[in-house]
């Protein structure tokens, strides 16, 4: 009977030094840096059973750390928040990041155009407040129905409909 229980111990011990070599094993490989600053991080763990079963932790390492106080979450380009969480496989490259960003500038730029435009041709106004309610109708009445539940209704009321 006391044969069973070293089993026990002797799994459970084995379980604890697998679980400490597995972290001892486990590597921060660093991937990028972003125009902001931000480093971007991979860890692997040591072992080839879990990289097959676990997709490596992907994180960020704030260039300018703040107190628990100030704490914000980082500006992250979409690009890189994609990558971090998984949506695609490889890390955006400088070429990538450029394009959208000239692309963003395009886009910017061309609703400028736009509005001035717009503006010049008057057929919009910049301060102009839109009007959203118009004739706002009564909720209609119907003679058979109550007005608040759980009151009578006042025959009175029965003509004005």
């Amino acid at each position: 009977m006391s044969g069973k229980g070293v089993g026990y111990i002797r799994l459970l011990w084995t379980n604890f030094r697998t679980s400490l070599q597995t972290i001892a094993r486990t590597k921060e490989v660093f991937i990028g840096k972003d125009h902001i600053g931000n480093l971007y991080y991979e860890k692997h763990t040591g072992t080839r059973h879990a990289e097959k079963l676990k997709r490596p932790a992907r994180y960020i390492k704030d260039v300018n750390p703040k107190s628990i106080a100030e704490l914000e979450a980082p500006l992250i380009p979409k690009e890189w928040e994609a990558w971090l969480r998984h949506k695609r496989k490889d890390p955006p490259t400088d070429k990538e990041l450029e394009e959208n960003y000239v692309y963003l500038l395009r886009t910017q730029m061309r609703s400028e155009e736009l509005e001035e435009k717009s503006l010049k041709s008057g057929e919009y106004k910049q301060d102009e407040q839109f009007d959203t309610k118009e004739k706002s109708t009564e909720f209609p009445r119907y003679s058979d129905l109550e007005r608040k539940p759980g009151l009578k209704r006042n025959p009175d009321e029965d003509g004005k409909g």
